[in-house]
């Protein structure tokens, strides 16, 4: 939406901000996209109302609650989340011609409003993908593990780490592997070159600078 914006105020009642989709208040067809992302920060609830032309009554229109963090974090919101009071359906993005962020007073004393909005974007990013790529854990296949096997990891952005593999009983590391992850799914081949004991027990551990996947267990082959 290509707009940043902050506002301070003191209010009795409430404090809107609106975007336009396009010039003019034209309408814009949004159907391909599949969340709504900004980052943000402010205290207390947010409404956020998408702004159908063929919606005449205000109250019946598309909107999301979201409470704010104090300190600034990015949200992502599933369109499908957006509910209107007058249907059960899910939103059509067919004809948008507004965003409205609305914050302020439930018990009509004065609210100090303040809060700021910035990289306000419409996303054809899936938010329960989005989500999935923070988990940080580690699949490892096969295991029981020999010389070779494979790990797989999601990453929600790219990152230099360093893989480890250590025997449990003794503390040695077997292998050190600089690893360079990207968004997304990642898939990689390990090789230690070490033998690994039958049935001993090791812990591969891959993590870097602010990141720290859940260690893995792996179990030496029989031979």
């Amino acid at each position: 939406l290509f707009r940043n914006a902050s506002v301070e105020a003191s209010t009795p009642d409430y404090v809107s901000l609106y975007k336009l989709i396009r010039g003019g208040g034209v309408n814009q067809n949004l159907n391909d996209f599949k969340s709504l992302k900004f980052t943000a920060k402010g205290s207390g609830n947010v409404q956020i109302t998408l702004v159908k032309s063929s919606i005449t009554d205000y109250r019946n229109q598309f909107v999301y609650n979201q409470v704010l963090s104090k300190d600034e974090k990015e949200y992502v919101i599933s369109l499908s989340d957006f509910k209107s009071a007058a249907s059960a359906a899910n939103i059509d993005m067919i004809d948008l011609n507004t965003v409205v962020f609305t914050t302020g007073s439930t018990t009509g004393r004065n609210t100090e409003v303040n809060m700021s909005f910035s990289k306000v974007a419409f996303s054809k990013e899936d938010p329960a993908y989005a989500a999935s790529l923070l988990n940080r854990e580690i699949t490892v296949y096969p295991n029981p593990v020999s010389g070779r096997f494979n790990i797989q990891f999601k990453a929600d952005q790219a990152y230099a780490l360093t893989l480890k593999v250590t025997e449990v009983g003794t503390g040695k590391v077997m292998k050190t592997q600089q690893v360079s992850a990207v968004k997304g799914d990642n898939i990689l081949p390990v090789e230690v070159n070490q033998p690994l004991g039958s049935q001993k027990i090791y812990i591969l551990s891959l993590d870097g600078s602010g990141v720290r996947y859940q260690p893995k267990k792996l179990v030496g082959a029989k031979q």
